[in-house]
Formats: C-alpha cells, sequence, structure tokens
C-alpha cells in the first residue's frame, strides 16, 4: 500500500473504532451508581418534604404522609438495588460499629416516639387530666371559663358542631383556625357526651348550609345528636377580625339545645341607678354586666314592677337568681317595696352597691328589716388597701391573724 492510501481520510480509524466496546450489561452496572445516588437523593428529599409539609401546612396531614410514604418506597427501592453495598457497610467491620450505633439510636428514636403519640393520645382525650396540659400562653387563650366547662360537663346528650366556613381567602383560613383551635378545647372537655366538630365549605357543598337553614357565613350549626335540636350561630366579618366566634356564642347555643337553664342578673332601674349599658369609663358598671355576659349569665335591666310581673306569672323560670341595686340616689316607692319583699320572702338573693352619704332613707329602712345599717362616711384601712387609696379595703376570705374556730370566721 503506498503512503497516499495510507495517508486517505477514508483509511484513517475513527473515534469510534478506537473506542473499547463494553458489554451492555457492564455499562448498566456502571450506571447503577448514579442511579442509586439520584434514588437516595430523590427518597430524603421526599421524606424531608413530606415533614415540612406536616408541621407548617395545617390541614394538609394527608398529602405530607403520602409525600413521606413515596420518600420511604424510593429508599426502599434504592437498598434492594444496593444490597451489596448495604450488606457490605453493616456487616463490615466498621459496619459493626455503626450497626450499634443504629441500633441505639432506633432504640431510643422508637421509645420517644411512643412517648409522643401516648401522651397525644392521652392529651386528645375528651375531659383529659389537668397536669397533662399547660397554658403557657400569656393572655392564656387556650384555658376555658369554669362556667364553660360546668357547661361541657352537663351535657345530656352528644352534641355535633357543622362549622361553615369558606377558606379560599387568608383572613376566612385565619378565622378557621382560631375556631378550630377552641371548637378542638371543647371536644377535649367535654364530659360523659363527646363533642365533635366538622367543616364544611358553603361554596362547595350550599346543600348541607341549606339543610341547616344557614344563609350568613362563617356560622355554627350546634346540634344535638339525639333530640335533633338546632342552634345558629353566626360570626363576625373575618376581614376585621379572626376571632369570629366568642366561647359565649358557642355556650349559648349548647345552652339552648341541652334544655339548660341560664341564670338571670336583674340590675334594677327606677331609681337613678347607675346604666348597665355604660361600657365607656373604666368605673362604669357596663363592665360588670359584660363580664357576667361572658359568665353565661343573662343580664337584665327592669323596673321593680316589671319584677312583680314575673312574680305573679309563677314560672321559677322567669324570676332572676339575684337583684342588683346600682347606687340608686332616689327614694323607693311603697310598690316597689312590696315587690322587692315578695321576691326576698321567695328567697331571691339582693345586691346593694351604695355609695356612702347619698343612699335614700328607704333603702336604709328595708335594709334594716333584716339587720342591716347603712352608716355614714368611708372604712379605710391603712395597713391592708389596694389600689394606693385607703378606702379601698382588701377583701379576704379569712383572717390569718385569728385562729380557726367557730366563732371567728
Amino acid at each position: 500500500m503506498s503512503t497516499e492510501q495510507q495517508n486517505s481520510p477514508t483509511s484513517r480509524p475513527t473515534p469510534d473504532s478506537l473506542r473499547k466496546k463494553t458489554p451492555f450489561l457492564e455499562n448498566l452496572k456502571r450506571n447503577t451508581q448514579s442511579i442509586r445516588q439520584a434514588l437516595a437523593f430523590a427518597g430524603i428529599g421526599a421524606i424531608v418534604v413530606g415533614v415540612l409539609i406536616w408541621i407548617f401546612l395545617r390541614g394538609l396531614e394527608g398529602p405530607s404522609y403520602i409525600v413521606i410514604g413515596i420518600g420511604l418506597a424510593i429508599l426502599i427501592v434504592d437498598a434492594i438495588i444496593s444490597l451489596a453495598t448495604v450488606r457490605q457497610a453493616v456487616f463490615g467491620r466498621r459496619g459493626r460499629y455503626g450497626l450499634n450505633t443504629a441500633i441505639v439510636f432506633i432504640v431510643f428514636l422508637t421509645i420517644a416516639v411512643i412517648v409522643n403519640f401516648s401522651l397525644h393520645w392521652a392529651v386528645d382525650r375528651p375531659n383529659p387530666a389537668a397536669w397533662l396540659r399547660v397554658d403557657t400562653t400569656a393572655t392564656k387563650q387556650f384555658l376555658l371559663e369554669e362556667q364553660v366547662v360546668n357547661t361541657l360537663e352537663n351535657l345530656k346528650e352528644p352534641v355535633k358542631i357543622t362549622a361553615f366556613f369558606a377558606t379560599n381567602t387568608a383572613a376566612d383560613a385565619a378565622a378557621w383556625r382560631d375556631t378550630e383551635d377552641m371548637l378542638s378545647e371543647f371536644r377535649r372537655r367535654s364530659g360523659d357526651f363527646e363533642l365533635t366538630y366538622e367543616l364544611v365549605d358553603p361554596e362547595i357543598n350550599p346543600n348541607v348550609a341549606t339543610g341547616f337553614g344557614v344563609t350568613q357565613f362563617p356560622a355554627l350549626a350546634i346540634q344535638g345528636t339525639e333530640s335533633l335540636r338546632t342552634e345558629i350561630v353566626v360570626g363576625a366579618n373575618p376581614n376585621e377580625t379572626s376571632g369570629v366566634f366568642t366561647e359565649q356564642q358557642v355556650v349559648t347555643g349548647l345552652l339552648v339545645i341541652n334544655e339548660i337553664r341560664q341564670k338571670k342578673v336583674l340590675f334594677v332601674t327606677g331609681h337613678s341607678e347607675r346604666d348597665v349599658l355604660d361600657i365607656n369609663e373604666s368605673t362604669s358598671v357596663g363592665l360588670a354586666a359584660r363580664a357576667l355576659n361572658r359568665e353565661n349569665y343573662v343580664v337584665l335591666v327592669e323596673t321593680l314592677q316589671e319584677l312583680a310581673t314575673r312574680l305573679a306569672i309563677g314560672d321559677p323560670l322567669e324570676v332572676p337568681a339575684v337583684l342588683v341595686f346600682s347606687n340608686p340616689t332616689q327614694e323607693l316607692l311603697p310598690i316597689d317595696q312590696n315587690a322587692l319583699l315578695e321576691y326576698a320572702r321567695s328567697g331571691g338573693s339582693i345586691m346593694f352597691l351604695l355609695e356612702p352619704d347619698d343612699t335614700p332613707d328607704t333603702f336604709k329602712q328595708f335594709l334594716s328589716r333584716y339587720g342591716v345599717a347603712v352608716g355614714d362616711g368611708e372604712a379605710a384601712d391603712r395597713a391592708s388597701y389596694v389600689g394606693g387609696n385607703e378606702t379601698f379595703i382588701q377583701v379576704k376570705k379569712s383572717n390569718q391573724q385569728l385562729p380557726p374556730s367557730s366563732d371567728n370566721r
């Protein structure tokens, strides 16, 4: 062959002819390592994403479990593919020490998980022990009022609360989170009869809202599962506040469907008493009335003639549990005294809030019937007072300086 023929392009070797050909299985084996690494990264990444969804996105617990399960499945497939490597890593000389460490870690993690789920199960049960749950918030937002707890313990039948919320906006979602926290606390503190709740989007399931007769949202349909008595509670605007429902609203609905009597507190008017509807000043009686409402009492404002009408009906449910006179400055009329005496003889309770040097004589005369004398002036306690004023006497349950006896209480 001549030199020109040897140097011709057709006679030169190509790169493909110079590259050593390897079998297909050997190429697949070489690429297996990169596949294993990709599977490991994908599995770990899926588990991390699932855990983050479970921690930070409430209401997506189901999808987070699916993502975590996919991640575990990918890791299992990766372990099967890398079985020889895993065997060497576990049962080799170095692997034995690592295996012992892994066993200790797994045992510790298992114990921690069991303890965590046990505590979660105990806390999530209805009416858990008080020591299991401690509210560490500054405002004690997860504690229910004593009157609320008593109402839950006195339920006469199981109760289901259907919450109608549209959660397609941030304000609606925040309102539902606050409401769910409150309803969850109600469920935990329920007594012999269980209280349950569920969320219904009225835009997706309008027929459910129509069945309860709910036309305004957000709303709660509180229903006794046995009697089917239903009370509808309409909430505030979520765009103005996230606390669209109050404990008092829910408890009032529970009292209605369980036919539990609410005690009535009657603030008497007609003698120039303080206005119970006034809440503008810090010393106004309206603040006391609002506090009574929060404790689920029914606050009434009536004259003694209206009280006489209630007594004439003869229905004990219509008679108030207590009368309150808030700084009366006008005299009692004879007809008022008769109604007041009839109420007192029937076992009613009366509270007189009197200002010194400003109490009408007819009130003093009425109290003298029961051995109570209304003096003039103000009492002061220089040793024990509050608010920087000696006339603001500190009321104590007992006098610690005196020994307990039948005479000194």
